[in-house]
């Protein structure tokens, strides 16, 4: 999905990082992921949605290239 076609709402994605991605993980592996995302440049975090159930988190993520959303999921 390209910045185009994403109703900015919710977030913008930055111009550098036009892909976004969603991730469904385990809520106790949403802090893991900040972390591991801190030291990659070709990811940002946007936010969350609340657990469903408390089993899942969605998790949005904007990537610099379709190569690296690829590799995400």
């Amino acid at each position: 999905m390209n910045y185009r076609d994403i109703a900015t709402d919710r977030f913008q994605l930055p111009s550098t990082h036009p892909i976004l991605a969603t991730l469904r993980i385990d809520p106790a592996d949403w802090h893991r992921l900040q972390e591991l995302n801190a030291d990659n440049p070709a990811t940002r975090l946007l936010g969350h949605d609340e657990p469903h159930d408390e089993r899942r988190l969605t998790v949005y993520v904007a990537c610099a290239s379709r190569e690296v959303r690829r590799r995400l999921n």
